[in-house]
């Protein structure tokens, strides 16, 4: 029997494999992380409430991976999960919380150590910027830095170029420009 969707990620610990990270799962969203002498993977129980479990890369030496952060808001993943079969879930995993791409959860008035005055010091009006490399100067999670210039786009303080410039960004300028460039 399908349970209902998880909206937490409980961390249940840290092993030195898949099969023990396996076991310590109980309910939707929890996590457990693979560690031999560094961190190989994260193992979950998928949040949807399907009963699969996932083991997410962070080895690049294997393939493709993603980027595990841990801080005082808790941990979370970049880029996002997306289940391609079985039940094709797709969320984020953000600060120990399980954000669905089907909610609206752009919006939420929190700001991250002064992430918001921080953002504005780094772009210009001359070029587009992407929001991961924000991050990775800032030392933040990506989502954080993300939502952060979002909302600085509605405040018309930042603006977010389109096609392939999605996701990027750079100082609104007060004269009337195409935001490709």
């Amino acid at each position: 029997m399908k349970q209902s969707r998880a909206y937490k990620a409980q961390h249940r610990g840290s092993v030195n494999n898949q099969v023990d990270a396996r076991n310590l799962l109980q309910r939707p969203g929890d996590i457990a992380l693979v560690r031999r002498k560094a961190l190989r993977a994260v193992v979950m129980l998928c949040p949807c409430g399907c009963g699969d479990v996932q083991v997410i890369n962070l080895d690049l030496r294997v393939g493709p991976a993603w980027t595990f952060y841990q801080n005082r808001a808790g941990i979370s993943l970049y880029p996002s999960v997306w289940r391609e079969s079985g039940c094709e879930s797709h969320f984020v995993v953000w600060n120990d919380r399980i954000i669905w791409f089907d909610d609206d959860w752009w919006y939420e008035e929190l700001d991250s150590d002064g992430l918001r005055d921080r953002i504005l010091r780094m772009v210009s009006k001359d070029s587009f910027v992407h929001f991961k490399d924000l991050a990775e100067e800032l030392k933040e999670v990506p989502w954080s830095v993300l939502r952060t210039c979002r909302k600085l786009v509605r405040e018309r303080l930042l603006v977010e170029g389109d096609k392939e410039l999605r996701e990027h960004f750079r100082s609104f300028a007060d004269s009337v420009e195409n935001n490709n460039g």
